[in-house]
């Protein structure tokens, strides 16, 4: 019996991500770009950013996943789809955001499902390159930090790590500390063929900054100077 339930859930699970997992049209991956700003619009406005200044400044990287789902009943899975842009080291410009996946998998009695949005900021030079890999391991590849609502105070304000990842979730507009220690990241190579052109590569988006520009990234751009500031 707690072998079919089980089984229930993990394909309730994969028919409920399937919207996120295959949205490779122009239309979405549009929205897509367009619904990471709303996300980043929407923590610098009520002023959520639980990093402090000084870790913001050296931010070399940064993803935005809205609406990642996380579900299950003993072994609750995570996925989501969203967007990460890098900065110039010499320019400091951020790049056109490049489409990118992340799945992971935590143990623990959990029924049912919820929806969140996750912002990733990486710091340090050898974070970006990350991208150009397949895919990478959160907490293995690199340091990750889980930043809540009281990261400031807790941590104090010179607390830092030289090279990593704070993650930050919320759910419902609240705050949830959710681990993504062992999580896979990687980049979407479909997605961004997709939507930039089937010759353009991870290197030609994030690195090269060579691709062209559409009012969508020029939204999301404006809402990330804005997160940033």
């Amino acid at each position: 019996m707690k072998k079919t339930i089980c089984s229930l859930f993990t394909l309730s699970f994969i028919l409920f991500t399937t919207q996120y997992a295959v949205a490779d049209s122009k239309a979405e991956l549009d929205w897509l770009i367009t619904d990471s700003a709303y996300v980043l619009d929407e923590w610098a406005e009520r002023g959520q950013n639980p990093l402090p200044d000084h870790i913001m400044q050296k931010a070399t990287a940064i993803a935005v996943v809205p609406a990642m789902v996380k579900g299950g009943l003993f072994v609750a899975i995570s996925h989501g789809t969203g967007v990460v842009t890098v900065k110039d080291r010499i320019s400091k410009k951020w790049s056109p955001p490049a489409f990118t996946e992340i799945t992971g998998t935590s143990v623990g009695f959990q029924a049912g499902f919820e929806k969140v949005d996750l912002i990733l900021v990486f710091v340090g030079r050898t974070a970006p390159r990350m991208f150009l890999k397949r895919s990478f391991k959160l907490g293995v590849d690199m340091a990750i930090v889980v930043a809540n609502e009281g990261f400031r105070k807790e941590v104090g304000m010179d607390y830092k790590i030289d090279s990593g990842t704070y993650s930050m979730a919320r759910s419902k507009g609240i705050f949830v500390g959710i681990s993504f220690e062992g999580a896979t990241m990687g980049i979407s190579e479909e997605k961004n063929q997709e939507y930039y052109g089937k010759n353009v590569t991870i290197d030609d988006i994030l690195f090269m900054q060579s691709v062209k520009d559409t009012k969508q990234i020029q939204l999301f751009h404006k809402v990330l100077k804005d997160f940033l500031d």
